[in-house]
């Protein structure tokens, strides 16, 4: 008897063993390992495209290497120069010779995601804009620069006017903020290095403080009349500022692009030696187009 009901135990774990689960178990809660296998596929598939776009969309911030093609000085009313043989004895258009400018910026999202992944809406804040602009002399029929022999009256007092003819060096410094949108046009195609292609545009405000050296050099100089007479011997500087308007656009491809901008505004200069030229503000439109070489990252 014993043996019987041991044999009958061991029958019983058997039938235990044999049946691997629990048939009482829900079968709609079990998963197999194959759909283990895929979820984690798809997770893992999710991720690395979620970290490929991050990295497409990324590189917000740039530095702007940039040539000047046209940058201009233009007298916002008259300017008086006190050359009356030279443009009526006012200042014309000046035009630069030779600009550069460095721009180092951030652009800040506006919506957490891009629209359809195709299109981001920034605002953009350039926070250094540091340029160079030289203007030539301008000069007569003789080829040389003629200043003024004459002075000018300002509450009671006599002052020089401010030698504009003579060569010009500029140093202008800025910032400015202002809206932006960026375009991905091919995140949908095939190809993954074609989702790195980007499409600028922008229109930002500044606000800009400039420095004028006038270099006075005697040799380039003559007078309208006698030599003596001239009211101006020496270098001049000026200080001014004023409110800008840019707007432009660039294409970019991972942390490489290029690009164009247009910038125009009011500037008012008046001379550091004001005991000498008065206190007296020159108004003058300053505009100039920009190419540049980007790098963002």
């Amino acid at each position: 008897m014993g043996c019987m009901a041991s044999f009958g135990v061991m029958a019983q774990d058997d039938s235990t063993l044999s049946n691997g689960i629990d048939e009482s178990a829900d079968s709609t809660v079990l998963t197999s390992i194959n759909d283990i296998i895929n979820e984690r596929q798809e997770v893992s598939q999710r991720l690395s495209l979620d970290k490929h776009f991050n990295r497409v969309w990324g590189y917000r911030s740039f530095v702007n290497f940039v040539y000047h093609s046209n940058a201009t000085l233009t007298p916002d009313g008259t300017v008086a120069t006190g050359v009356t043989d030279f443009n009526g004895g006012v200042a014309p258009e000046y035009k630069a010779k030779l600009g550069l400018a460095l721009q180092v910026g951030r652009n800040y999202r506006l919506h957490k995601r891009p629209i359809a992944n195709v299109a981001q809406f920034n605002l953009d804040f350039t926070g250094f804009d540091l340029s160079y602009n030289k203007y030539e002399a301008e000069t007569g029929n003789s080829g040389k620069v003629y200043l003024n022999t004459q002075s000018f009256n300002y509450e009671g007092k006599e002052y020089f006017y401010i030698p504009w003819n003579i060569e010009k060096h500029e140093l202008n410094y800025g910032m400015s903020i202002g809206p932006s949108l960026t375009i991905a046009p091919f995140t949908y195609a095939k190809g993954r290095e074609l989702h790195y292609l980007k499409l600028n545009g922008y229109f930002h405000l500044g606000y800009n403080a400039s420095a004028i050296f006038m270099k006075y050099d005697e040799k380039n100089i003559v007078a309208t009349e006698d030599k003596s007479k001239v009211k101006t011997d020496e270098n001049c500087f000026l200080w001014g500022h004023g409110v800008t308007t840019s707007f432009g656009g660039n294409i970019s491809w991972r942390n490489i692009g290029v690009g164009f901008e247009h910038r125009s505004g009011k500037l008012e200069f008046q001379s550091f030696s004001t005991d000498k030229y008065s206190k007296v503000k020159n108004k003058f439109k300053a505009g100039l187009s920009r190419l540049y070489f980007q790098i963002r990252w």
